[in-house]
């Protein structure tokens, strides 16, 4: 941001807003503050510093000409900033820390064309300001338009970068899988479910992607429930045929027990299935399938003849981790989330990355999502929780930690006490590090507990049909993105459930209206970008404003970006295919 002292304002029309005043110094006195009176030829105003220097008294000093810039509140100045004859009339830069002019100019001057991602021809061809013209205007402009101008160069010049990594990507050569669709279309016939339309668009898409000599990169984007990992298990299916292994990668070890069991029932006597997790090693060589947790990502030994790895609940992942799983770059990525990461969604509203998504459930969802705010209604909500276990339901109540310290947050352990009391042995307690967790949360899978006392270990994987009640503690300490995935444990069967998030600040009652009002992850997706920002599309970052002038909405950027990527790409000989 930017100081203006362009404009000097009388002090009759000043107001209560930041401006700037000349005026002459008619009193001061200086004792254990510093008291000046300055006037122009339209009022005059009293300048208080509360502490003081020689600085000050150099300035400031009767029948002396001073100009003043800060805001008057009352007829009164605290603190205004003295402005030197070189500041007066100009735009200046606010900086976070102390800066030195002639250490950015001597930075500023030593850039060079080679400095510049922007490629010659493009400069060219857009009558782009240099990077050196481009930072002076930034931080010594002369007027806002000289701002502007530099803005646009830097966040078309931040764009760029970031596109041409992902148009590298794409013109990298992989290795394209054959395979019998027929002996796919029989696979899927025998399924012991039906498959959405949804779902078969997804699979279309990967197969379509398996097919082609460039690595598959491909996001399936799906609500929870809609049954994304049936779409994976046919994927699976397909390259393990083709003679090829599989990595399938878990945010949590109760999340890769679940699917470890599930693709052993569904590739039993076709493909061999090992679990790798941090207590599960793999005890037989050379398996078709791993299915493990952060675990696989530091294993002593190499992949082989790796067809493709599997992200499940990519949005657990840093770019990092799902990076390192990759054990070649021409290796296909299968990557699924319920709720898009900012990140990954800025990528999806740019075009920038290969999609699917899922838009429809197998079973319609009848979820009540309530936010409560006052204690009064804890024992209404206590109440349904025994109304529906007396009807044979389950209730899921969710804590943000094992153990707390802090005054207004419970944990897992302290509160299991209280639901103990109220249920009994029907309630369990269930964490990450519990040693009999799998136990546990099989128990509770098989109806044989009715209320699970858990941390957010549960936020993914659990799948109880009875499941009609879930309460979360503390929801303000969890993103929209968790609480949304522990909504979608709810009646995963079109059952009446509710979901109730109990939230003791009110700093973060708005963002959690939102779970009132929005039940679908893609348009959570969107409220989180707009709360959270956006990271690096082929970067590491994940969140945050990592783009310092790039904003989503500058479209004609975008538009520019495309196509003189695809300007570069015809004029040496690339590919003809726009980047869309």
């Amino acid at each position: 941001s930017y100081q203006d002292f362009r404009a000097v304002t009388p002090i009759a029309k000043a107001g209560n807003s930041p401006c700037v005043v000349r005026a002459m110094v008619t009193r001061l006195i200086a004792t254990d503050k510093l008291v000046a009176e300055v006037s122009d030829n339209t009022g005059t105003v009293t300048v208080i510093f509360l502490k003081y220097n020689r600085y000050h008294t150099t300035f400031l000093r009767v029948k002396r000409w001073v100009v003043l810039s800060g805001k008057i509140e009352n007829g009164k100045m605290f603190h205004p900033k003295i402005l030197e004859q070189n500041e007066i009339g100009v735009l200046k830069p606010i900086y976070s820390g102390k800066t030195n002019k002639k250490l950015i100019m001597k930075a500023i001057d030593s850039l060079s064309d080679s400095d510049d991602p922007v490629p010659y021809e493009v400069i060219e061809k857009r009558k782009l300001q240099t990077l050196a013209e481009t930072f002076k205007a930034m931080y010594f402009p002369r007027d806002p338009s000289d701002i502007e101008r530099a803005r646009w160069r830097l966040a078309y010049t931040e764009l760029y970068a970031e596109m041409k990594a992902v148009r590298d990507h794409r013109d990298m050569k992989g290795v394209a899988l054959r395979f019998d669709e027929d002996e796919v279309d029989d696979f899927i016939m025998n399924l012991p479910y039906n498959l959405t339309s949804g779902q078969y668009l997804a699979i279309y898409d990967i197969l379509r992607d398996l097919k082609s000599s460039v690595p598959m990169r491909r996001l399936v984007i799906g609500d929870v429930g809609s049954g994304k990992t049936e779409v994976a298990i046919v994927a699976i299916h397909t390259v393990v045929k083709t003679g090829c292994r599989v990595l399938y990668l878990c945010p949590t070890e109760i999340l890769a027990i679940q699917t470890y069991q599930r693709l052993a029932k569904a590739f039993a006597g076709f493909a061999y299935v090992a679990l790798y997790t941090a207590d599960e090693k793999v005890k037989q060589a050379a398996p078709d399938i791993y299915v493990g947790t952060h675990a696989l990502l530091f294993k002593d030994w190499e992949y082989h003849n790796v067809g493709l790895v599997v992200v499940d609940e990519q949005h657990k992942f840093g770019v990092r981790q799902r990076d390192k799983l990759i054990p070649y770059p021409e290796c296909n990525l299968l990557e699924m989330t319920a709720t898009p990461i900012p990140r990954t969604y800025a990528m999806t509203m740019q075009n920038m990355m290969d999609i699917s998504i899922i838009d429809e459930l197998p079973h319609e969802k009848n979820v009540k999502t309530e936010l409560i705010t006052n204690k009064s209604d804890y024992e209404r909500v206590i109440n349904i929780a025994k109304l529906e276990v007396a009807k044979g339901n389950q209730v899921l109540v969710v804590y943000p930690s094992v153990e707390s310290e802090q005054a207004k947050m419970k944990s897992a352990t302290k509160a299991y006490k209280y639901w103990f009391s109220v249920f009994g042995d029907k309630a369990e307690l269930m964490y990450g590090k519990v040693q009999n967790k799998e136990a546990v949360l099989k128990r509770f899978m098989q109806g044989q507990t009715s209320v699970l006392v858990s941390t957010s270990a549960v936020e993914v994987g659990i799948d109880v049909p009875k499941l009609t009640v879930c309460i979360v503690v503390n929801a303000e300490r969890f993103g929209l993105a968790q609480l949304h995935q522990i909504r979608g444990r709810v009646g995963r069967r079109g059952d009446e459930s509710y979901f109730f998030a109990i939230c003791k600040n009110t700093k973060s009652i708005d963002r959690l209206r939102h779970l009132e009002r929005v039940d679908n992850g893609f348009d959570l997706a969107d409220i989180d970008l707009m709360i959270r920002g956006f990271g690096q599309f082929s970067g590491e970052m994940q969140t945050g404003h990592i783009f310092r002038f790039f904003k989503l909405t500058d479209l004609d950027i975008t538009e520019a970006v495309k196509e003189d990527l695809s300007f570069l790409s015809l004029g040496r000989g690339g590919s003809k295919t726009q980047i869309s």
